[in-house]
Order: structure tokens, then sequence, then C-alpha cells
């Protein structure tokens, strides 16, 4: 996804900048102040961010005061993480000046990322330098071995976390790969990881919205492999 002319990312940033908190019991309904930090996750979600720029500097700053105030568990990003083209190599200074020197605050520095990958990470960046040959979304796979804050084992793969007494499973999945009809096995992964029993949650997040009134949506493909393939899966796991 990408801003319309110097429009900030603005309400990409703000709709997909949030704390979750999940409670341990799925319908538990004990009001918040009652709860013990330990029956509590939380976490910042945010897409579209690495644009890099004193505008992604103050969202930094409004993480860190967040994550002060509240204390933050880690950090997932739903893609387009280094804009325009992704990245050249794993050695690419992008990884520092657009994600690893922006985000150093004290509260958030030393927090895990949860990635996923946009359509800008593949290096569909819509502009003519990106179609030089050289960028590819599996550097950025790659630099998680050398930062493991830089989670993003691959481009499909799913993390657990413990919650008091119960389980939440994350699955991560690339959403332009399954439109460009390239990520054949996801449906398979997908209904492996869903069916999982030991589990008492289970989030799905991706970088592309199966509908959306956006003039930019993926959804207005005729062919859409994505909604085709991924919508159906979650509906029959519920």
């Amino acid at each position: 996804m990408r801003p319309l002319g110097n429009t900030l990312v603005g309400l990409a940033v703000w709709l997909s900048f949030m704390c979750k908190i999940v409670t341990a019991t799925p319908n538990d309904a004990v009001p918040q102040s009652d709860r013990s930090a330990s029956s509590e996750l939380r976490f910042i979600a945010i897409g579209d961010w690495g644009q890099g720029g004193g505008r992604q500097k103050k969202v930094a700053r409004a993480m860190r005061k967040w994550g002060a105030a509240q204390t933050c568990d880690f950090i997932i990003s739903t893609g387009d993480n280094i804009y325009d083209c992704g990245v050249k190599s794993v050695n690419d200074d992008l990884f520092n000046s657009r994600w690893r020197d922006v985000y150093k605050q004290p509260k958030i520095a030393g927090l895990t990322w949860y990635m996923c990958a946009g359509n800008h990470d593949h290096g569909y960046g819509h502009v003519r330098s990106c179609d030089v040959p050289g960028y590819e979304v599996r550097y950025q796979v790659e630099y998680s071995k050398i930062n493991p804050r830089w989670h993003f084992p691959e481009l499909n793969y799913s993390f657990k976390k413990n919650v008091g007494t119960s389980k939440i499973k994350f699955v991560s999945i690339d959403t332009e790969s399954i439109s460009d009809g390239e990520n054949v096995n996801v449906t398979d992964f997908l209904n492996r990881e869903l069916n999982d029993p030991h589990v008492n949650w289970k989030v799905v997040f991706g970088h592309h919205p199966f509908f959306s009134a956006g003039g930019k949506d993926k959804t207005s493909r005729t062919d859409n492999e994505f909604r085709d393939k991924i919508l159906p899966v979650l509906q029959n796991h519920n």
C-alpha cells in the first residue's frame, strides 16, 4: 500500500497503530483494573511505516510514550516495512535508517518485532527504480538471522505466547505472494496452524485486507487469489 501524494500515512498508521489487550479467559468480562498483569498481553501493531523522515520518528516517539505507560510486550508489523522497494541485501543500511535507528527509544528499543511482508518489501514499489534487479524480500527473512529482534523466519510462520493459563497463536502470512499466485502451499499451512487444539486464541495477520473501501485496494482485482484462498480457511476455523 502507498500514501497518495504527500499525504501522511496518517490514516493507515493510526488505524493500524493500536494496543491489543488479550485476556487469559476468552469470555472473561472482569474489568481491566481487576486483572493481574500476568493475564494480559499488550502489543503494538503498525503497518506501512518504513518511509523514513520526521513523521515516522514522531510515530516512534508516540510508541515509546505508550510503551512507557502501558508496558508493551512486542510489536507486530503488518508490512511495507521499507519503502519504496524493500532492500537489496542483508547489509542494506535501510535496516538501520528505517528501523533500528528510528525505534531506539527506551521501552521499545529491546522489543521483538514480528514481521510480515507488504508489496513494497517484494520490490513492487510502483516506481521506476524498483524495476532494477536486486530488491528481494528474502533479504528481510535472512536479516532475522543477523538481528533476532527482526523476527521473520519465513514468509509464512507462526508463534505462540502464554498469557496466564491460556495460549495464543499468531500466524503471519504473505498476502502479496498469495495474490500473485506464488504462495501455493499457504492453505495447507493455515489449516495445519489453525487446527491446533492446544491454543485458546488464534490471530492471523498480513498486509492486505479481504475487503476495503480504499482506492488502491487489492481486492479490486477480478482474480483475487488472496481472498478466494484465505477467507474460506479462516471461516472454516471460526
